[in-house]
């Protein structure tokens, strides 16, 4: 199902939010003085913001962390490394990266306590 709806929006959703929104944390972060090494989206999709978020960090390493299996293929074929769970479930990734960002996930998650924990 989402690979039929998703496609037809994805170059819109890249230009019009996933674009200016890695733009605007690289810019934040460019003012702090800070480039991170590893980066890591957490409720990554097809990518699509981790490819952005690699226009402006150039030299970073990015990671997704996806619980959808054909979501986190999609990313994989991206060459994108993505670990197929969700963030509660995801320990071993714990403490590997400078950045941790996640968007329009927390709607998705049963048990926020435990979502923001591994965050932050």
């Amino acid at each position: 199902m989402v690979g039929r709806i998703f496609p037809t929006v994805a170059e819109s959703r890249r230009e019009k939010l996933f674009r200016p929104k890695a733009e605007r944390i690289f810019k934040y972060f460019k003012e702090k003085k800070f480039h991170p090494a590893k980066i890591c989206d957490v409720g990554s999709g097809y990518g699509i913001f981790l490819e952005e978020i690699l226009r402006f960090f150039t030299g970073s390493e990015v990671f997704g962390i996806e619980p959808s299996l054909e979501m986190a293929e999609i990313s994989r074929n991206k060459k994108i490394d993505t670990l197929n769970t969700t963030a509660e479930n995801s320990a071993e990734w714990s403490n590997k990266f400078d950045l941790v960002i996640s968007s329009e996930v927390i709607e998705h998650v049963f048990s926020t306590s435990r979502f923001i924990k591994f965050n932050f």
